[in-house]
């Protein structure tokens, strides 16, 4: 399983922090990225339809995100 999702999250200071930042009051579903595939979750990765929010979300903040935080 990939920790792409938690090393992400982990730039904006974890789950709640990048949840505000993306302007998402269902922390569930960010939580549901580190989870396996086979319960419910995608197996670590961001989602790609979430890419976009993620993005944003870190140039507002002035987070950067390097191509090493989004490999597997």
């Amino acid at each position: 399983m990939s920790d792409q999702a938690q090393r992400i999250a982990d730039k904006f200071g974890g789950f709640p922090a990048l949840a505000k930042a993306m302007g998402r009051k269902d922390l569930s579903a960010l939580y549901r990225w580190t989870k396996p595939k086979d319960k419910g979750g995608t197996g670590g990765f961001v989602p790609t339809s979430a890419v976009p929010s993620v993005l944003a979300a870190a140039g507002r903040m002035g987070i950067r995100l390097t191509d090493k935080d989004w490999r597997p």
